[in-house]
């Protein structure tokens, strides 16, 4: 089985409606059997996400997210 896991840590955010919970998981399934899962654990902190917004520098952000 194919499953999707969602690392987002807004998942219900500015992004397109089929892309919000429940939507999302909802369409994955129906459409293509895939399963949905929710892991935010995985996802980069919100100090770690401004501060790339704020420098751009994605090797800082590679190194940040990776040592956290």
């Amino acid at each position: 089985m194919t499953k999707l896991i969602d690392v987002r840590e807004n998942r219900a955010g500015q992004l397109a409606g089929f892309a919000k919970y429940p939507d999302l998981a909802f369409l994955l399934d129906r459409i293509s059997g895939i399963a949905y899962d929710y892991q935010p654990i995985f996802a980069p902190t919100r100090e770690i996400r401004i501060a790339y917004r704020n420098t751009r520098d994605w090797r800082n952000f590679r190194s940040l997210f990776w040592n956290s």
